[in-house]
């Protein structure tokens, strides 16, 4: 399914339950966490062709930090479940191409 994001605006919310990894496929996003003394602090900027979301997906906690759409931006949003066997499977390819060369 197909989401779009105006600049500014927050993708998802550190704390949140986790039933989706997002695919970047247009725009730039922030990923920023909260620091102890309230400063958010920006830990990576994703762009097209990245994945967002995909660590609390893996282990099924919740967000451990936000996600704002620093342009326009638009994702694919992928399951959970169907994510995770994406990649496991991406995963195995890399690694039989890492042993392959």
């Amino acid at each position: 399914r197909r989401r779009h994001y105006p600049r500014g605006s927050l993708v998802f919310a550190e704390g949140d339950d986790a039933h989706e990894v997002l695919l970047v496929i247009r725009g730039t996003v922030k990923v920023l966490v909260t620091a102890r003394d309230g400063r958010q602090v920006v830990i990576e900027m994703s762009d097209a062709g990245e994945l967002l979301g995909e660590l609390a997906a893996l282990d099924g906690a919740r967000r451990t930090a936000s996600a704002v759409a620093v342009t326009p931006v638009e994702v694919v949003t992928v399951p959970v479940a169907e994510s995770t066997s994406a990649i496991a499977a991406s995963s195995s390819a890399e690694a039989n191409r890492l042993i392959t060369t």
